[in-house]
């Protein structure tokens, strides 16, 4: 069990580091008439947010929890 909160901590934390909230979303998104990179994130801009280690651990849990009674159905 304390590898998979360890897991979903170290999750969380990356995910809350790399999110942009589309408000702040690039509106050049670099499509041409052969590619779109509209699903890449650009992060030059991003500063990693900092939650205390308790709220880290109970969004792991729920994460957890929410996780294993799905694939359990």
């Amino acid at each position: 069990m304390k590898l998979r909160v360890a897991f979903a901590v170290a999750w969380f934390a990356m995910s809350e580091a790399n999110s942009l909230p589309s408000a702040r979303a690039r509106k050049d998104a670099g499509c041409t008439s052969r590619v779109c990179l509209g699903s890449q994130v650009f992060q030059y801009n991003l500063k990693p947010v900092q939650r205390s280690k308790e709220e880290l651990l109970n969004h792991a849990k729920d994460f957890l929890d929410q996780y294993f009674s799905s694939i359990r159905r």
